[in-house]
């Protein structure tokens, strides 16, 4: 079996049955992935995303065999993408998989290969607090939205995170800047934000197994889906192609109030060209053109992001004042 990352592949393999105990997982724990173990040897340096290695990866005491998953690991990389666009701030690896013996926090899943803890490198602006925000924005939306529940710990100066079969977790460790149960309101606001986002020209990143919600063109939609086989995860594509679709049919509603929502607006403006044409425009724009989306996607898939970028220049420019 193969193991799949960003922008490697490792065999699945079995520890020698000397040093086998100190890879041994319950595999009776409900939040448990499978996983499989891949050897590290003669491979540290091997990039598994844009910007972190198998080396960031290793256990505190140095084993061989590494336990990662790589759903946790890509999440890692959308995380750094975040702070540094956000922050210009790098983000480290404090501490991800552990052995047996060095697994000494069960509530954590360093030793399942499903945990990461994380800080900042450098920054001017950036706080832990920011840091806890990318995560819950990228991993903890893009594992909730692909059916997988999400932990996550806020420390003093660093956040430490998690994949896991199902459910929200939350918690504080030591003297940090929220308690408990505003922490706990954070996450919770943090992925109903994150869960009302579009992303016009990603398709990739459009599929989500949840249905559609109230949404605003201000908001910049960006989930993940993964579908597991095994220790493989393989992303899925947003590709059914059909003239009327159940998305269609769902967010009827939902273009129809941006429909309005953008023609109230506009109402008091100028138009230098007819103004039906304007409004026929932004119909087939938002509301029209939906039997050309691919099933699955979010309001504005890429069939017809391109007559959106064509309404919003037409709009600009029949409107004045």
């Amino acid at each position: 079996m193969v193991l799949t990352f960003p922008t490697a592949q490792f065999l699945c393999v079995v520890p020698p049955i000397a040093v086998g105990a100190k890879y041994d997982i319950d595999q009776s724990d409900s939040r448990w992935l499978p996983t499989c173990l891949h050897d590290g040897d003669g491979r540290l340096q091997e990039f598994l995303t844009e910007s972190f290695s198998v080396e960031d990866f290793l256990s505190t005491d140095y084993a061989r065999y590494v336990r990662l998953d790589p759903a946790l690991v890509e999440s890692l990389e959308n995380v750094r993408s975040i702070m540094k666009r956000d922050f210009n701030a790098e983000v480290s690896v404090v501490r991800a998989y552990e052995t047996a013996s060095g697994d000494t926090e069960p509530y954590k899943l360093h030793h399942y290969g499903q945990g990461v803890e994380i800080e900042l490198n450098v920054s001017s602006e950036a706080t832990v607090v920011d840091l806890a925000s990318a995560v819950i924005e990228r991993a903890g939306h893009d594992f909730t939205s692909s059916g997988l529940g999400f932990g996550i710990e806020l420390g003093q100066s660093s956040v430490y995170y998690h994949v896991q079969t199902a459910g929200v977790e939350t918690w504080v460790a030591g003297d940090t800047s929220m308690s408990s149960n505003e922490f706990q309101q954070f996450v919770s606001k943090g992925l109903e934000r994150a869960f009302r986002r579009i992303e016009p020209s990603n398709r990739q990143r459009s599929c989500s197994v949840f249905p559609p919600m109230a949404q605003s063109p201000d908001y910049q939609w960006q989930p993940s889906r993964w579908n597991r086989n095994g220790s493989t995860v393989v992303r899925h594509r947003c590709s059914i192609q059909a003239t009327v679709t159940q998305f269609c049919q769902d967010t009827e509603r939902y273009r129809q109030e941006q429909v309005d929502s953008l023609w109230s607006d506009l109402a008091g403006r100028h138009f230098t060209h007819p103004k039906q044409n304007v409004k026929i425009a932004l119909d087939n724009c938002l509301k029209n053109y939906c039997g050309k989306c691919l099933e699955g996607t979010k309001l504005f898939s890429i069939p017809f992001s391109f007559c959106c970028v064509r309404t919003t220049v037409c709009v600009l420019l029949c409107c004045a004042g």
